[in-house]
């Protein structure tokens, strides 16, 4: 049995409204990674059928796009083309169109005139790519970028042959990952809370998603105890039933460095001291380890990390 590990970074985000604001915004979910697919988001139904016919994305990219650049817009292009029965040809292009703005590249992100993209295409190694999730100026973005052409295509690719599953179209989802981390917390009290896959980022030649992050919003009175739920998920051992979601009972593995929070218009701030490195598992596969090089290199932010599918490891044979 082979396993492909995913390594999570949760920051937790601080909501300055009422609690009622929290629960108001989980009703109008935003989009992220596990549903950028969904009916509604990317492709839209115009006839009320439940059967998506319209592509609702535009894609951007600069005036001169790199070979690099084009091949993946035909990559995500592909994929559009995918989940519909019907779409509009050409797809549509430039930022004044509507719906869902696809940035690709760094030609695609100078284009875009995003002031706070979340995202620096210099901070990711050479082959790494990313697919982000932003909310900004009233308009949903999915930026694809690269540390190079490498990563890029590795982006591209994670976004048109996997997403929102885990390592192929026919792997676990992610949703699963956020169902976890939603149980976690609400077995600490924390239930008005939004937790949203917000960035992944995948290796070349390397299967699938190599990292994840979420954003996990709660009110200002929660935040002590959202960060303590993710402390004892990071910190459970064997035989912590009692403290675990009853999903999986796959291999787990966790790592941590710090736990994070970040307001409304703040940089992160962490939220505890630097944590030595831990890992967990469930059932007879649990093993304890420390492996300083699988730590994040200086580019990555830091954060409660987990590893897997449903927080564990991916089963795959």
């Amino acid at each position: 049995m082979r396993h492909t590990l995913i390594l999570i970074t949760i920051s937790l985000v601080l909501s300055n409204s009422a609690t009622t604001a929290v629960s108001a915004q989980a009703q109008t979910t935003r989009m992220d990674l596990a549903t950028l697919y969904d009916l509604g988001n990317l492709v839209v139904d115009t006839n009320a059928d439940s059967v998506p016919d319209l592509v609702n994305a535009s894609l951007i990219l600069g005036e001169t796009p790199s070979i690099s650049e084009t091949a993946a817009a035909a990559e995500i292009s592909a994929r559009l083309g995918f989940e519909t029965m019907a779409m509009n040809l050409p797809i549509q292009r430039g930022i004044s169109a509507e719906g869902i703005l696809i940035v690709i590249g760094r030609s695609g992100l100078s284009a875009s005139g995003l002031s706070s993209p979340g995202i620096d295409p210099t901070s990711l190694d050479t082959g790494e790519g990313s697919v982000v999730i932003r909310n900004a100026d009233d308009r949903t973005w999915v930026l694809i970028v690269g540390g190079d052409d490498e990563g890029l295509m590795a982006a591209a690719r994670l976004f048109s042959g996997v997403l929102p599953h885990t390592r192929t179209l026919s792997t676990a989802k992610l949703d699963a990952v956020a169902e976890d981390l939603s149980d976690a917390l609400a077995n600490s009290g924390v239930v008005d809370v939004e937790v949203r896959l917000t960035q992944a980022r995948a290796i070349a030649d390397r299967s699938g998603i190599s990292r994840v992050v979420a954003d996990i919003t709660v009110n200002p009175a929660d935040i002590d105890s959202a960060a303590t739920a993710m402390r004892r998920l990071r910190d459970l051992e064997p035989g912590d039933e009692n403290s675990r979601p009853e999903e999986s009972t796959e291999t787990s593995l966790l790592e941590t460095d710090s736990v994070t929070t970040q307001g409304d218009d703040q940089g992160l701030q962490p939220h505890s001291p630097v944590l030595p490195w831990t890992r967990f598992g469930r059932g007879e596969n649990y093993r304890r380890t420390r492996d300083p090089s699988s730590g994040p290199s200086r580019t990555r932010p830091s954060g409660t990390h987990l590893r897997g599918d449903r927080a564990a490891a991916l089963k795959t044979t």
